[in-house]
């Protein structure tokens, strides 16, 4: 996880940058750029398996991209779901990031 948050870190100013385009003719004098914007929300289920890094991993790229995020840990791995919930509602926005809990 350390790795991905540095890999975004190193990253992000180049993603963010619009990437120019060509200009259709019947455009012209105009420019063309395409410009990367968030998505909204994202739902990231996790799995039973690697309970935490399958959840915290997307949620490193989804912050990136300034995206919100509603999270729902496995319920098969109670201890687990109860630990990122815990992360996710002391270090993240509340308004922004929210974790359900409990059964599919």
């Amino acid at each position: 996880t350390m790795q991905e948050i540095e890999l975004v870190e190193a990253n992000l100013a180049s993603w963010m940058k619009p990437e120019k385009m060509k200009t259709p003719v019947s455009a012209q004098p105009a420019s063309s750029y395409i410009v990367r914007e968030p998505k909204g929300v994202v739902l990231v289920l996790g799995p039973w398996n690697y309970p935490i890094s399958l959840i915290l991993t997307p949620l490193i790229n989804l912050i990136a991209a300034g995206n919100a995020a509603v999270l729902k840990p496995s319920e098969v791995c109670v201890n687990c779901a109860k630990v990122t919930e815990k992360i996710i509602v002391n270090y993240l926005d509340r308004d922004a990031f929210k974790v359900v809990q409990g059964a599919v």
